[in-house]
């Protein structure tokens, strides 16, 4: 079929549809546009209820404000960021300015390490461990469990704090006693110190 006879036809059932201006729009309701919306001034005598709230589209209440947002702060036009005090690529804050290091040496015996009483663990041979979270700003205390096993037995562990120029004196020393040379019974030593890390 002949295209311009199909678009003639599709006009013909077009005008004998009653789509003129004669028929009822039966389509979906228009949406008012907000920006042409005037409100009617109020007439003589008119007061408005005070229990009900004012109209936000005449009382312009809302022009300076936003809804309520429960991811905002009250007062508050910014979303709190949920990264600003924390980094997970970070990790966690360290509770110091510096860091601490328990480092020494540990042989032929058992050193047990308790940071303001909480066991830290045993150690044995070269230690070199940063201790910095298991601490708290301020006073701390630190105990050494001394455990020999043979008569050549010996421990020494310092508890260093780090990044100072020129570096400081250990906060805490442990240094064992040599044990006697025939000895075969070994006696355990505890020694206590309290130490300020900032």
């Amino acid at each position: 079929m002949n295209p311009a006879r199909i678009l003639i036809l599709a006009g013909a059932a077009l005008l004998l549809s009653g789509c003129g201006d004669d028929k009822p729009y039966s389509g979906p309701d228009p949406v008012p546009q907000a920006a042409s919306y005037s409100a009617p001034a109020p007439e003589a005598g008119d007061t408005p209820d005070p229990s009900l709230p004012p109209d936000p589209l005449t009382s312009g209440i809302h022009a300076s404000t936003t809804p309520d947002n429960p991811l905002l702060e009250p007062n508050s036009f910014a979303p709190r960021d949920p990264l600003a005090d924390t980094d997970p690529l970070a990790g966690r804050k360290m509770p110091t300015n510096h860091s601490h290091w328990l480092r020494g040496r540990v042989q032929g015996a058992r050193l047990t390490i308790l940071l303001n009483s909480i066991p830290d663990g045993e150690y044995r041979g070269f230690v070199d461990k940063d201790i910095t979270m298991k601490l708290r700003a301020g006073i701390n205390t630190v105990s050494f469990v001394y455990t020999p096993q043979n008569p050549d037995a010996s421990a020494r562990m310092d508890l260093l704090e780090s990044e100072h120029h020129p570096p400081i004196a250990p906060l805490a020393t442990f240094q064992s006693l040599p044990q006697p040379r025939k000895a075969t019974k070994f006696k355990e030593t505890t020694q206590r110190f309290t130490f300020f890390a900032h």
